[in-house]
Order: structure tokens, then C-alpha cells, then sequence
């Protein structure tokens, strides 16, 4: 078996840039949470995915990341 690579794609873009300037400006829309929460939401969602992970070791003091916290 061949694999073409004209038929090859990137899995995942390089840069992701978002702007709700537009979205503020028009709809008068505000973001919920600030951008550290956000942060601190994906932060916790990757460890709690890791501990369900099978065969992963937990990393100590990973709770002691959080800025605050």
C-alpha cells in the first residue's frame, strides 16, 4: 500500500487566533468567565482526563499548579 501525500492535511492547525471585538461591538456580547478561569477549567479538565487515563503515573503536587491554589 501507497499513501499519497498530495492527500495529506495537517491534523490540527498551527495558530488559533480568536478576536470578540466584533461580536462585543455589534451584540454587545461579554465572555462568562475571565481568561484565567478559562485557563484554570482546561488545567484541571487535562488532569482529571489523566487520572482516568489507564497506565498514567500521577504527578505530584500537579494540584499546587494553579496560580491561588
Amino acid at each position: 500500500m501507497e499513501q499519497d501525500r498530495r492527500f495529506f492535511r495537517p491534523a490540527d492547525v498551527a495558530v488559533l487566533v480568536g478576536d470578540a471585538t466584533k461580536a462585543h461591538e455589534r451584540l454587545g456580547w461579554q465572555p462568562k468567565i475571565g481568561f484565567q478561569e478559562l485557563i484554570e477549567m482546561m488545567v484541571d479538565a487535562d488532569l482529571e482526563n489523566e487520572k482516568r487515563t489507564p497506565g498514567r503515573a500521577e504527578v505530584p503536587g500537579s494540584n499546587e499548579l494553579r496560580a491561588g491554589g
